[in-house]
């Protein structure tokens, strides 16, 4: 009983910490480690490029009944073709590694928005555009722009989206994870990684219990 106490208060202890490296933590669903299905469709409320051109990648919503609505043919191929947009995954990446100093709340949701696209295209396997997803994501990991902001809280907030950008890796690309880990060994990207692959690591022994 000792032993299981102690676990439990490590286990706090470290969501704790990810909660306070994390700004925008508190609208992420981080106890959920697997990543939402590549089937969910995207409501292209603003189809243009732009910062906020990124359309919203809430899942639908339960039915009235609690039951799940699967898409039709017609929506899971719109969302293929949606999450194999080249322009879309470059936007994203170009959204993840802009230089930027104050602290803006837009602008962070943007970039969460960005985050959860890329998160979806590197979930379906069968995406054709998968590669340039998985290199946008390492490009966007470690562009240099965690470090220079002016704003302690925009730093912040940036290494929240490295944090979440490497646990895609994690989840769908290992291989390319550790290179990126070990590549990272004695630079400032290192501690960001560290945190993420403990986080990924203790929510992933969570959810196999």
């Amino acid at each position: 009983m000792r032993h299981l106490w102690i676990l439990l208060v490590a286990i706090g202890l470290l969501i704790a910490g990810s909660l306070s490296l994390i700004p925008h933590a508190d609208s992420m669903a981080l106890g959920n480690p697997e990543p939402a299905s590549p089937l969910i469709r995207p409501l292209l409320a603003q189809p243009a490029l732009s910062m906020a051109g990124l359309p919203s990648l809430l899942p639908e919503q339960p039915s009235a009944h609690g039951a799940k609505v699967l898409p039709s043919a017609d929506e899971a191929a719109e969302n293929s073709r949606f999450l194999s947009n080249r322009q879309y995954i470059d936007h994203a990446g170009e959204l993840l590694r802009a230089q930027t100093q104050a602290f803006d709340r837009h602008n962070e949701h943007v970039r969460m928005r960005a985050v959860a696209y890329l998160a979806n295209a590197a979930h379906w396997a069968g995406n054709p555009e998968r590669d340039a997803v998985f290199a946008t994501v390492d490009e966007a990991i470690q562009a240099d722009n965690a470090t220079t902001p002016s704003e302690a809280r925009q730093r912040k907030s940036i290494a929240g989206d490295k944090v979440e950008l490497f646990e895609i890796l994690l989840r769908e690309a290992p291989d390319r994870a550790a290179q990126l880990e070990k590549g990272a060994e004695g630079t400032w990207l290192q501690p960001i990684l560290h945190h993420a692959h403990t986080r990924f690591d203790l929510f992933t022994h969570i959810a196999t219990r």
